[in-house]
């Protein structure tokens, strides 16, 4: 993004061209579309957005965390999925809820993926996003709007009771850096750190 003004006010925004829609969809609560439907498991029936991020079991306050791969290849396998669960109990104490693995192909190819990568429900949890539907909400597909389903950016969103707060997304598919579990735990920390920061002064 060199020799381009940057607009007043975005000097520290995601500006990169496969991350430009980022700014029309943060602070939005995704979780209004009872339309768009993830599939949890190979039989359940799917839930809807607003019964997967704030639903009774979440508390007051908890947040959820949502990572997407592109393909579930090698990348995905070794290193997306691996970080997150590594990082499950480190994000739960920074008030994250729910760790949901998003992955655009069909219920059974999903929970296969998941076995593979040794995921389970109390650490990550892997979900269908079986039409892309979830994927064009956040503006991360790539393909055409006509195909379906799309193929998809890797990408890291943060929702914090159904409002979408954070949502990363990768220069190139074949590496896990923004998206990354660590790179979420580096936000969260952060975050932690200004309210701490806050109440010392008596702001809070």
């Amino acid at each position: 993004m060199a020799n381009v003004d940057i607009p007043a006010g975005h000097e520290n925004s995601d500006m990169r061209p496969n991350a430009c829609n980022i700014s029309l969809n943060r602070r939005r609560d995704i979780s209004l579309r009872t339309d768009i439907k993830l599939f949890c498991s190979r039989d359940d029936e799917p839930m809807n957005l607003k019964e997967l991020l704030r639903n009774k079991d979440l508390e007051e306050g908890s947040k959820v965390v949502l990572f997407g791969v592109p393909d579930m290849g090698k990348v995905c396998t070794d290193t997306h999925a691996p970080g997150y669960i590594k990082q499950a109990d480190r994000l739960k104490e920074l008030g994250v809820a729910k760790i949901f693995a998003v992955a655009v192909a069909p219920p059974n190819k999903v929970q296969d993926w998941a076995e593979t990568c040794g995921m389970d429900n109390d650490k990550v949890c892997a979900v269908s996003d079986k039409t892309g539907a979830f994927a064009r909400l956040l503006g991360v597909e790539i393909n055409r709007p006509e195909e379906s389903p799309p193929y998809v950016w890797r990408y890291a969103a943060l929702v914090e009771q159904g409002i979408l707060a954070k949502l990363k997304v990768e220069d190139e598919n074949g590496q896990v850096q923004s998206s990354s579990a660590d790179e979420i735990v580096k936000i969260l920390e952060e975050v932690e750190r200004r309210k701490d920061i806050a109440k010392a002064q008596g702001k809070v």
